[in-house]
């Protein structure tokens, strides 16, 4: 179920502008009380709060994307639209495997 917009992002690293941006998702999800509907989805919780942003390296694969596009479906469009948005700005402020996956993340939250 993998578009050509979310594809799999390996050996990520994320720079401390990118671990700033998941900062502020984490604080614009827990205003939208998704706290919960984060710890409910597996891969969520593992790609932007179990691991932390300085960890060595994220591999996020299709099934990821699906998991986190699905998750994303209950959500209040809203709040998918602020985090698409930052998202968005991030992959423009980044390069590399970073950018690609803001890119996919804003991807994914748009479709």
């Amino acid at each position: 179920m993998g578009t050509s917009l979310c594809k799999p992002v390996h050996n990520l690293k994320f720079s401390g502008q990118s671990q700033e941006a998941l900062k502020r998702i984490k604080t614009q999800m827990s205003l939208y009380n998704l706290g919960a509907a984060l710890l409910m989805s597996g891969t969520i919780h593992t790609i932007l709060t179990k691991s932390s942003p300085t960890q060595i390296a994220y591999n996020v694969t299709t099934s990821d994307w699906d998991l986190l596009s699905k998750a994303a479906g209950d959500w209040p469009t809203a709040v998918k639209n602020i985090i698409a948005k930052e998202a968005a700005t991030m992959e423009i402020n980044t390069t590399g495997a970073e950018s690609e996956f803001w890119g996919g993340l804003s991807s994914c939250l748009r479709r």
